[in-house]
């Protein structure tokens, strides 16, 4: 043993120049870094280096640069649980997902939405953060809070002429003309040659009654119109004076006709104050809202014990239940109306948040080497010659699980690696009053269990994947009281060593069961676990790893973090039926709804401006409603310079790492 010991020895110690060059190499990959992307400070680049806010900023950065808009997320998103009020890291997450919606994500506008407002919360007066919140408002149609936010990012900055472009826009398709024609006739003023506000100019004049106008700003600019778009131009022109023309001409048969529909719905309106439940209660006991079905239901009383409660479709059985017979529901009650009905979204998030980190080099750790010895004899025998001898030794060094001798070291000094993986389901399902619904999506397994001392096996059905059961009470159209269960199931991978798939299966059950009083269109968290594992090994050579200077290359040292995070949350949103949208639209139009106070004061400030240069503006305008200039517009009437070229980005993501250290 002691000549294999000295050649193992021998062996380690050639290979020890090479483990330095690898050590060499590997620092050096290590500390560089990919360029490219939003300029950051040169004064503040050391601190960066240092700071793992600014490391994460950086990787995020470089993310959004490449294209990798969801991996940004990633990167932001582990900053972001270091510092939760951190406007910069906000924005910048904020501005991925903006990136994921325009890439088709839509479902992420209430993300890059909220990443806006929390940056704006902790730092009033991010202007690229306004801006860019505005930009994603319009560019999803929702003009009415890109009006808001516009006046806020011109708020912050007046002379801002992509906020009054934003502003102008926002307006023009709001029918909101007098806001409209003020922002476009002040950014004109700040860069009268600029090809955005130009575009827009003849649009918004022709939209305000002001068409001789447009057409001269046209004519007068024609070099700058060439090709489609001025043709474009002019035939949008040609529509706007139609309708004024239109709107003119059928004046006073316009307002008889208003006048009219207001009556009857006024007179609708008292019919609704005359009309009373019949089950109203005299007296202030009783529930706040009676069951829709509270009444006899059948005839006889034959056919009343026959009638039986509704049944929970989809109660748990061993046995598939999808031709099971569900019992009628109870008809709606006199004078109570029809039951209301509701859909419920459900999202169950899971997070797992993995941070492991591993110390020092263990030469010998998952080394296996194997001493193959083989020895052959032969002897040859010759008549009259002397006996020959031929002796063969053999011999075959293993490192790892290679016979032939392969060699797999991993030479990683300081090997730290984050992981964060996000599991979400999403049920959506809807809901009548006093009603259980349910829903699974998923696979049903069977799984074989054998019987002890020779019995007879049997089947076991293990649902895997995501139910919800809801049973809502409504109390009013704005509010109800939920009994809500949902439960994920899935498969997790084998843990254990003693047992392989075909003995045992590790499966992770995620499961609540709540009651709760909520609103309509609010979010709910119905629960919040988290759980935290931490995990250390150790491993070395025995006398070698307690040598100082040497012992990080005969052990090894790991630890591991783990943190598991299951949020489930919950929205019920209201189901409106067609006449219920009409009745809610004219709702709106009378409800005399104040609008913020910013922009009280934007418009206050428009028509103080706007009477000195347009006297005749108010009789011109009033010709047409605002409604019906909105419904005149057409989607590519105004169009911005796309806020995801390079130049722009690079400016707002280097307004993004200016704000992370202020």
């Amino acid at each position: 043993m002691r000549p294999a010991r000295r050649t193992l020895l021998s062996a380690t110690r050639a290979l020890l120049p090479a483990l330095a060059l690898g050590l060499a190499l590997s620092a050096c990959s290590t500390s560089s870094g990919g360029g490219g992307g939003a300029d950051v400070p040169e004064g503040r680049q050391a601190t960066q280096q240092a700071n793992p806010l600014g490391q994460a900023m950086r990787a995020g950065v470089e993310a959004i640069n490449e294209g990798d808009a969801a991996r940004a997320n990633q990167e932001l998103g582990q900053a972001i649980a270091r510092d939760m009020k951190n406007p910069a890291l906000h924005a910048a997450n904020a501005l991925a997902y903006q990136l994921r919606v325009r890439a088709g994500e839509r479902d992420l506008f209430d993300l890059a939405e909220t990443g806006y407002l929390v940056a704006l919360e902790q730092r009033h007066d991010f202007q690229s953060a306004a801006l860019q919140l505005t930009h994603l408002y319009f560019d999803n149609h929702r003009y009415q809070q890109a009006q808001r936010a516009a006046a806020y990012a011109l708020e912050l900055d007046s002379g801002s002429t992509e906020a009054l472009y934003l502003l102008a826009g926002a307006s023009y398709y709001l029918g909101d003309v007098e806001m409209a024609l003020w922002a476009i006739d002040k950014a004109q003023a700040l860069a009268p040659q600029d090809p955005v506000g130009m575009r827009m100019v003849p649009a918004i004049y022709a939209q305000a009654g002001l068409t001789d106008e447009a057409q001269a700003f046209l004519d007068a600019h024609r070099d700058a119109f060439t090709g489609q778009a001025g043709e474009g131009l002019s035939r949008r022109l040609g529509e706007w004076k139609i309708a004024y023309a239109a709107a003119e001409g059928e004046g006073p048969a316009a307002r008889a006709g208003a006048a009219k529909a207001g009556d009857a719905k006024a007179a609708k309106a008292d019919a609704k104050t005359d009309t009373k439940p019949a089950d109203a209660a005299t007296t202030d006991q009783g529930p706040l809202a009676y069951a829709w079905s509270d009444c006899k239901q059948q005839l006889t009383d034959k056919a009343a014990a026959t009638a039986a409660a509704p049944a929970a479709s989809g109660e748990a059985t061993k046995t598939a239940d999808e031709t099971i017979a569900l019992t009628a529901l109870p008809s709606p009650c006199k004078a109570r109306g029809m039951p209301r009905m509701a859909v419920v979204d459900v999202t169950i998030l899971r997070t797992d948040d993995i941070r492991s980190s591993t110390h020092g080099i263990n030469l010998l750790d998952g080394l296996a080497v194997t001493l193959q010895r083989s020895a052959t004899r032969t002897v040859t025998k010759t008549t009259d010659v002397a006996d020959s001898t031929t002796s063969v030794f053999t011999r075959t060094v293993g490192l790892g699980t290679s016979a032939a001798g392969a060699i797999a070291y991993s030479l990683n000094l300081a090997n730290v690696s984050g992981q964060r993986a996000e599991v979400i389901a999403k049920p959506s399902l809807i809901m009548l009053d006093r009603q259980p619904s349910q829903f699974f999506s998923g696979s049903n397994v069977a799984i074989g269990v054998a019987a002890n001392s020779g019995g007879t096996s049997s089947l076991e059905q293990i649902n895997i994947g995501v139910s919800l059961s809801v049973t809502p009470t409504f109390i009013d159209d704005n509010q109800m009281l939920l009994n809500v269960k949902a439960v994920r199931t899935l498969f997790e991978p084998i843990t254990t060593t003693s047992s392989t798939f075909s003995q045992s299966l590790e499966v992770s059950r995620n499961m609540v069961s709540a009651a709760a009083n909520v609103r309509v269109n609010e979010t709910l968290v119905l629960s919040g676990l988290t759980a935290h594992e931490n995990t250390k090994n150790n491993s070395g050579v025995p006398l070698l790893k307690d040598i100082p200077g040497v012992q990080y290359l005969f052990s090894s040292d790991s630890t591991q973090l783990v943190d598991q995070t299951v949020l489930i949350l919950i929205t019920p949103r209201a189901i409106t039926t067609y006449g219920q949208a009409l009745d809610k639209i004219d709702a709106l139009k009378d409800d005399g709804t104040v609008e913020p106070k910013l922009l009280q004061e934007t418009r206050a400030r428009a028509l103080k401006e706007l009477g000195g240069r347009w006297p005749t503006l108010y009789e011109l305008i009033h010709q047409l409603d605002r409604n019906a200039r909105a419904f005149d517009t057409r989607t590519n009437d105004i169009r911005f310079d796309d806020w995801q070229q390079p130049s722009h980005l690079k400016r707002v993501l280097r307004d993004v790492a200016d704000a992370l250290y202020f």
